[in-house]
This record gives C-alpha cells, sequence and structure tokens, in this order.
C-alpha cells in the first residue's frame, strides 16, 4: 500500500538528481540509506522494516513489497518465488504495473508466472470436478 508514495518519492528524488529512470523502485537504481529513509518517513509518512538477517534465517517478502538489500558480509544469495492461488490477483495486477515499461526493461517480462499458475490450477480444478461429476453422476443401468 506504500508503493505509490514510496514510487513518486523516488521519482521526486531521480529528478533532483537529473536522472529519469522508467521505474523507479524497479529500475533498482536506488539503495535508501539512511538520510532517504529519514527524508521519506518526513515527506510521506512511509517506514520501512530494518533487521538483520543470520546464517540459517530466511526471509518471506510478499509479492510486489518493494526491498532492498545490504550484504554486510560475503554470502550466497538463494531466493525462490512463490505464488499461493490467494496470491494470484496480487501477481496479475503486478503484470499490470510492469506492462508500461520498455520491453527491453529487465521487469517487463513474467518472472513469477501467475498466468500459467492460473490456467494450471483451473485445468486441476475442472479435472477434479470431472471426475467427482462423473463419479456421482454417473447413468445406473
Amino acid at each position: 500500500e506504500d508503493e505509490p508514495r514510496l514510487s513518486a518519492f523516488l521519482a521526486r528524488v531521480a529528478s533532483e538528481r537529473g536522472e529519469a529512470p522508467a521505474h523507479p523502485i524497479y529500475d533498482q537504481c536506488f539503495y535508501v540509506g539512511r538520510a532517504l529513509r529519514e527524508r521519506l518517513a518526513a515527506e510521506e509518512g512511509v517506514r520501512g522494516w530494518r533487521f538483520v538477517q543470520r546464517q540459517g534465517e530466511a526471509v518471506f517478502i510478499p509479492a510486489g513489497c518493494p526491498h532492498q538489500v545490504l550484504n554486510v558480509r560475503a554470502c550466497i544469495k538463494v531466493a525462490q518465488d512463490f505464488v499461493s492461488p490467494e496470491h494470484l490477483p496480487r501477481c496479475l495486477s503486478l503484470l499490470d504495473a510492469f506492462r508500461p515499461l520498455p520491453r527491453a526493461h529487465k521487469r517487463s517480462e513474467d518472472l513469477l508466472g501467475p498466468k500459467a499458475i492460473a490456467a494450471h490450477a483451473a485445468s486441476r480444478a475442472l479435472h477434479a470436478l470431472g471426475a467427482h461429476f462423473l463419479l456421482f453422476h454417473a447413468p445406473t443401468s
């Protein structure tokens, strides 16, 4: 819900710097350090979470949630995209947000595959319903 205000804020900062990103968040051209975090809170009322992830810990970041990472030591990143059926509408709305980006933009492609997931889920549901219908409505002779 803070993404529009964050986008507007970063667009202003980009303009002040004489930059013109296609999208201030999706281009990943900012590191929002302490000074920008304080300014973001003062100007837009947006406050983020800041935490240290320790060895062996996992972090879940919901689809479409702007985030950044600062590695304080050498590390290996392992990331997995997960889309649950309950979050398909959110993922499809993200696709709509990516649509206006330039064709060559790295975010213009469907990274999460929500359309394929929805098609597969619908296929499985229809298959299950068909089996259920045949089981309980089979003609008797």
